[in-house]
């Protein structure tokens, strides 16, 4: 791989990290709190992949520069070794680990022209359930009688550590719907502990006596606590008094 090209690539990977790093398209991929981490990477990218491209322009420094019969046998043995290179390997490694090494652009290009959108239903019927525990966060909801919006997560906490807090309070939970069913569907949200790649699932089961949202559409719900249901993942449910279609938010991820 040739000092052009590598600089080449140093260059593009911090261009898309710089951008990620100013952009909200960031939340696609990690949480929020790495955003300066993210943007911090890319300049120290492009400051490196500057330099090194300012190096291929630096005239070469010799203390015999000066020397002719120095430069003339120097440019042979240069000469020389290229040339046993050459045969020895067939001429061949040097452009196709060029080539293969463009490849690595593929995925950069394609983040700097069109990005991938968030995770969405897709994910969410194949990422395992939240674990309540690891999450790290704490059930709390001071008590009363108005309504309050909740995070996934913090209802599905409240609903198996407290669900005393839940009775008879309204609650307006916003997600995605992940299936449809008889009487109702399934509001789930991904949670991510560091990046997208570490993505779980909480759901919430929603009963309604409308017709369900389509599947993937991002919705708001208010309703009351109806219980957690008998499954494994002991999925919280919903009684739904309305149901609101919404755009995706920023953050897909809480």
């Amino acid at each position: 791989m040739t000092s052009a090209v590598s600089s080449a690539i140093l260059l593009l990977f911090g261009a898309a990290l710089v951008k990620l790093g100013i952009s909200d398209e960031l939340l696609h991929y990690v949480r929020p709190a790495s955003r300066p981490w993210v943007f911090a990477a890319g300049l120290a990218l492009l400051v490196l992949a500057g330099w090194s491209l300012l190096s291929q322009f630096r005239p070469p420094s010799s203390p015999d520069s000066d020397d002719p019969r120095r430069s003339v046998t120097d440019q042979a043995d240069a000469e020389a070794h290229l040339s046993q290179a050459g045969s020895a390997s067939g001429g061949h490694n040097h452009h196709g680990a060029t080539r293969t090494a463009w490849l690595v652009l593929a995925p950069v290009l394609a983040l700097l022209i069109v990005a991938p959108p968030a995770l969405g239903e897709f994910t969410a019927n194949r990422a395992p359930a939240v674990n309540a525990t690891a999450s790290g966060q704490k059930a709390s909801l001071a008590a009363g009688s108005t309504p309050v919006e909740l995070n996934m997560l913090m209802f599905y906490l409240l609903s198996s550590a407290k669900p005393a807090a839940l009775a008879g309070r309204p609650v307006t939970l916003v997600g995605f719907v992940e299936k449809q069913q008889p009487g109702g569907f399934t509001l789930a949200r991904l949670v991510i502990t560091c990046c997208a790649a570490d993505a779980s699932t909480v759901k919430v089961t929603i009963t309604a006596h409308v017709p369900p949202p389509a599947v993937g559409s991002w919705v708001q719900v208010t309703g009351q606590f109806a219980g957690v249901g008998s499954d494994a993942d002991h999925t919280p449910a919903l009684a739904a008094t309305a149901t609101t279609g919404i755009p995706a938010p920023k953050n897909p991820y809480g």
